[in-house]
Formats: structure tokens, sequence, C-alpha cells
């Protein structure tokens, strides 16, 4: 006769026998199923995979536990009756550094099985935070670094925007860093639930350049440099448009800008969102570039061999003269007693 027992084997007994009013007669009278799905509270309500879920009876008393799968689901094999299906989750990374959000999330319906397997949804209050990083004028910043309560969320897009998934209801501090400046907002993330939280980032500004000739080129390629004291703080060249942006702190710079040799130099003060035109003494021509100066003397050369070249050009392409016209005569032979006679003396 078999007497000793493994600790498993053990720990299943003591959990029948401790349950044994509620446990022995659900499981001698299975019959259906119960599918718990638990989702969160995003725009696509996405399945949340590995958390446990647990079957309580009608008075509370703990029937068993299952975690989801792939697709968010738990199942619980149960015989007619009323149960409770509960899911505690604690709040997610973003709030552990938090106090005031730092507390538990419970999730539980009550379903009533009669003759057939029920389905159950549980939301999960879970949100999708879509966080969108402005300078004070309402430009979007592309490729800040974004941390919430010190979680490494990741960079964000050319429209300054990007998702924190899964966040709870709360109040969060936003951290955010361009090119080592931390340009973190002053307003704190506050969700209330999936949707988009417009953030201004403290201490910068777009500074925006259109490079253009006098009489309205747009120059491309025109390098630019801009900095504060003997620090180089951005450089760049001017795109098809004659155009370059970028995000600086408030403050004063020096800006150069060098095209084919030429260079203008000029200061700027920057404490909001602006957008520079600056405007330069010379013409580009024939991919050469003239000042006004050099470009009137270059018009008082050219003009009158363009005017020698044009007329010559315009002589070698002169019309022959037309053909004569011929002029059709009829000439009448008069007869002899016509001609006149000449008088006697």
């Amino acid at each position: 006769m078999r007497i000793a027992h493994s600790s498993k084997e053990m720990l299943a007994i003591f959990s029948i026998l401790l349950f044994s009013s509620a446990g022995m007669s659900h499981l001698l009278a299975v019959q259906f199923q119960i599918v718990v799905r638990v989702v969160d509270q995003s725009p696509n309500a996405r399945p949340l995979n590995g958390v446990t879920v647990f079957l309580l009876d009608y008075r509370g008393w703990f029937l068993g536990a299952a975690t989801t799968d792939s697709r968010g689901e738990a199942v619980f094999a149960v015989s007619p009756g009323t149960y409770t299906v509960v899911f505690y989750h604690f709040v997610s990374l973003y709030g552990m550094e938090a106090a005031a959000v730092a507390e538990k999330v419970k999730v539980s319906q009550t379903v009533t099985v009669t003759d057939r397997s029920v389905l159950v949804n549980l939301e999960v209050p879970l949100f999708d935070a879509t966080i969108e990083l402005v300078t004070v004028g309402g430009a979007p910043i592309a490729g800040a670094h974004v941390r919430v309560s010190g979680i490494i969320v990741g960079y964000t897009g050319e429209d300054g925007r990007l998702t924190v998934p899964g966040i709870p209801r709360g109040t969060y501090l936003v951290f955010a860093q361009l090119r080592e400046l931390d340009v973190s907002p002053d307003s704190p993330l506050v969700v209330v639930g999936s949707g988009v939280y417009r953030l201004a980032a403290s201490g910068i500004s777009r500074f925006g350049l259109i490079f253009t000739t006098q009489v309205g080129q747009r120059l491309q390629g025109a390098r630019v440099i801009l900095e504060r004291g003997s620090v180089t703080v951005f450089s760049g060249n001017t795109d098809s448009q004659g155009e370059i942006a970028t995000y600086l702190p408030s403050g004063t710079y020096d800006l150069t800008i060098s095209y084919k040799g030429i260079e203008t130099r000029k200061s700027l003060s920057i404490t909001t969102d602006i957008e520079e035109r600056i405007s330069v003494g010379f013409i580009e021509l024939f991919g050469q570039v003239f000042t006004l100066m050099g470009f009137l003397i270059w018009m008082v050369i050219l003009l009158p061999i363009v005017t020698v070249a044009a007329y010559l050009l315009l002589r070698k392409k002169k019309p022959p003269p037309p053909p004569p016209t011929l002029v059709r005569c009829t000439l009448t032979q008069k007869s002899a007693s016509t001609r006149p006679r000449p008088s006697s003396a």
C-alpha cells in the first residue's frame, strides 16, 4: 500500500480539502466553459497575453485561475451557476515611479451559466496615449527622445508624435531630449483615456530660413551655420527650395551663410518660432554668380554684341526679292488702206 506522497500531490490534496464545499461540487459537475477575453481600451482593443484571470463562485470563494493566451483568452470549465471572473493588474511600468498612480487596477464581471458556454469580455483600463510634442509656437518637434516616468518610449516622428501604449489613467512626468538638449515640457501628461495629448516643449523654438537672391531666385546648397560664441550649434545646407529648418534653444546666435564664395553674416535673437527670409545682392545666371553691379556691367557689354549678332542673323535670313512681273502685250498690224496718205504739195 502506497502511503508516501510527493509535495505536488500533498498540495493538490490540501487544496481539495480546503475548498471541498465549493471545489468538489464544481469539479464533479463540469459541463460548460467560460471563455474570458482580456483586452485593453486602446482603439484596436489589443488582447493581453500572459495575464492571470481568477474564477470565483457566487459566494466569492476561489475556484481556479487561468492564464490568457495570444488571443487574450482564458478558459474555465464550469457547471451551471453564477460566477465572477476577476482580473487584477498592477499599474504598468509607467506608473511605478509615480506614487500617485501606483495602485491596483481591478476588473471583474459576474456571469450566469445555464445551458451553454459563455464568452466574457474584460476591458482593462489601459490606454494608448499619443504624445504630440510641439514648440511654444505649435510647430511639431521631430526626433526628440521621450521618456514617461523614467521609462523610455522612443522618438517623435515628423509630426512630433509618438504613442505610449498600455498606460493607465494617471498623471506622469514626461522627459524629452533633442540633440542632448533638455526640452522636457513643463506640464505633465494627464491620461484619462486613449487619445492625443499635446505638450509644449520648454525653452526651444523652430528656426526656419529661406535663402534667395534679390530677384527672388531660391538658392539650393547654401551652407548655413549657427553659432553661440565659439560653439557651432547647427550646420546644414538649404534644399531645392532654398529652405532649411531646425530647433534651437532660446538665445542669441551668429548666422553665417556661404554660397559659391559669397558669405553673408547676421546676428539673430530667437525667443519663439521664426522664419527668416534672407536675400543676397547677387544674381545667379547659367550657374554663375554675379553681383548686381557686375550683372549690369555684363549687360552693358553683352547688349551691343547681342544686338549686332541678331542683326546679322536677320540679314542672313533676309528673303530673296520677288521675281519680275511679266506684262502681256498684243501687237496689231494695220492695213495699207488704213494708213494715212501723205499730203500733196
